[in-house]
């Protein structure tokens, strides 16, 4: 029986959460209360961080617990870079653990880690592009208000999301593992979306799936023949010495 090394055992793990994340989505899609909705994502999104990337998913949850608490108290004219620094310098601080005598992360883990930063450096800066333009719109005169500042007027809770929808949007399943990246407000639209049921989710999924099997063909394939062990140091010095005695023979 083949045994699985422990970088083909995560991989095969990654890909089960994936499929399973698909099939996850007619769950949250036949939820109709909205809260309910976005406990599920949220509660999904941390199980599949527990399960991928076990004891270094506490650095995405410090940075995203320390990133709400960073929009909630800082003002909304500055809340972006304040959250730009601690989450890009936090990044920088995860990619360089080794040197700190911290364990070296799993490169799933990274991944997560990338998106989350994405999800929280973005959220700031969306927070921050909708009071800017909230009081541009509000120092005009009443007279001359337009129909956007009337809706902004009526979603004032999109411009400062509570500590809880944050935290939620931060680690909500979709997307976590693999992107894409998509803002706070794709996220509300879809956690408040009533005709979520209505959505034919099965026949869209069914039509980008239909590549899969090639892709999982051709996968299984080259790495049979160059998988990523195969490029060692060794390898790559070996190569790259008989390309330098090609280009002297040459010449």
């Amino acid at each position: 029986m083949m045994m699985l090394g422990p970088m083909e055992a995560d991989d095969l793990i990654y890909v089960v959460v994936l499929i399973l994340s698909l099939l996850f989505g007619t769950v949250v899609k036949m939820s109709a209360d909205p809260w309910r909705r976005q406990v599920l994502c949220c509660f999904a999104g941390c199980l599949i961080v527990a399960i991928v990337c076990r004891l270094d998913g506490l650095h995405s949850l410090l940075t995203a617990f320390v990133n709400c608490i960073i929009i909630s108290c800082f003002k909304p004219s500055i809340c972006h870079v304040v959250s730009f620094m601690w989450c890009f310098g936090y990044i920088a601080f995860f990619r360089t653990t080794a040197y700190f005598g911290l364990p070296q992360v799993a490169p799933h883990a990274n991944a997560v880690q990338l998106i989350l930063t994405l999800k929280m450096v973005g959220l700031g800066f969306e927070i921050h592009d909708m009071w800017q333009i909230h009081k541009q719109q509000e120092q005009e005169n009443e007279e001359r208000m337009s129909r956007t500042l009337q809706q902004l007027h009526s979603r004032q809770n999109f411009i400062r999301p509570t500590f809880a929808s944050m935290f939620m949007y931060s680690f909500c399943y979709v997307g976590l593992l693999a992107g894409p990246y998509y803002k706070y407000k794709t996220y509300n639209d879809m956690i408040h979306n009533s005709d979520s049921r209505r959505i034919k989710t099965f026949s869209i999924m069914m039509k980008r799936l239909k590549w899969l099997p090639v892709l999982i063909i051709g996968f299984l394939v080259t790495s049979t023949y160059y998988s990523i062990q195969t490029f060692t140091v060794e390898y790559l010095d070996c190569y790259y010495g008989l390309v330098e005695v090609a280009n002297g023979t040459l010449n």
